[in-house]
């Protein structure tokens, strides 16, 4: 492998690749046959990252097509490489240019190559995030119905129709969602695990299980990172800054924020935790933050050694986690 990166700025249409230090771009269409076209493309020069930006569903295709084979593709954050080009005096900005951008960053930023998942996975995953664009659509037109309250007997009927619809095909989505944990073992035994801590119910442990797979593989500091619930310090000389979380992986952090309510009302020892940090005077979303931080680690412990939830002898002390 030679210490050549490609950086690749992806859109709808269009896939604009820079290969550096050669300085060599080419375009590809962002078809199949475009994304076969970049992939023999990038194999001629071995490089040791091809970076992509994450631009929702647009570079999924090409980044699995250059993982299947091989290359080894790398997924990064849009904001981080913006600021990176901004802090290296690169202002303008084009396809072109992004994808010089993005290649100088894998050249500067240590980068970690993922596996491409298993289909259950990609599958149990595009299942979960159907059900979460429904939900929203569901919760836009309950506002919608009760702003036509005054509405024509058609109009409110319509939108019952629509509604009713809606939370039909919600069901259907769960009902595939849990066939599939019942039909593989590991799904199963990793959603029994998560089950049984208290606040965790069946959509926070299935956005666990599919947009989470390294729990219960790393250790606590990293899942906390990972997920975007570790606070970073803001210190600068002898002024001691509030700390603060940020990136990660939203959907898993907005879940497990879900759970931590729903902890604080039903765990004794959750609602311990929260009650004595509202009492040193923390602000009610620091609180939370931070029993949703304990429910992360304590489900990285749980599922590292492969046991339930036990009321009564587990904790989220540092020995168990």
């Amino acid at each position: 492998m030679s210490h050549i990166l490609i950086g690749v700025d992806v859109c709808k249409d269009v896939l604009d690749a820079h290969a550096r230090p050669a300085g060599v771009r080419q375009r590809f269409d962002n078809t199949p046959e475009g994304i076969d076209q970049l992939v023999v493309w990038v194999r001629a020069f071995a490089p040791e990252r091809v970076v992509f930006e994450s631009t929702g569903p647009y570079q999924k295709a090409a980044v699995g097509a250059l993982l299947a084979a091989g290359l080894p593709a790398v997924v990064v954050n849009a904001r981080q490489v913006r600021d990176f080009a901004k802090g290296t005096g690169q202002l303008a900005k084009t396809d072109t240019i992004d994808a010089g951008v993005l290649a100088h960053f894998g050249e500067v930023v240590a980068t970690v190559v993922r596996p491409l998942p298993p289909p259950e996975i990609l599958e149990f995953r595009d299942l979960c995030d159907r059900r979460g664009q429904l939900v929203r659509m569901l919760a836009a037109e309950k506002n919608h119905r009760h702003a036509a309250a005054a509405a024509t007997p058609r109009v409110r009927k319509n939108i019952d129709r629509h509604l009713a619809y809606l939370q039909q095909q919600i069901e259907d989505l769960e009902n595939r969602m849990d066939r599939l944990v019942a039909e593989s073992e590991t799904f199963k035994a990793k959603d029994q695990i998560l089950q049984s801590i208290v606040g965790i119910g069946p959509q926070v442990s299935r956005t666990l299980l599919v947009h989470l797979p390294e729990l219960g593989q790393g250790h606590r500091q990293s899942i906390a990172a990972l997920v975007g619930l570790a606070p970073f310090a803001d210190d600068s000389g002898a002024t001691k800054g509030i700390r603060h979380i940020r990136g990660g992986r939203a959907k898993v952090r907005i879940a497990l924020y879900q759970a931590a309510v729903a902890a604080i009302r039903y765990c004794p020892v959750m609602k311990a935790f929260y009650a004595g940090l509202k009492a040193r005077g923390k602000a009610t979303k620091v609180a939370l933050i931070a029993v949703a931080r304990k429910l992360l680690v304590l489900a990285n412990a749980l599922l590292r050694n492969g046991s339930l939830y036990q009321p009564r002898t587990n904790s989220v002390s540092p020995q168990n986690a």
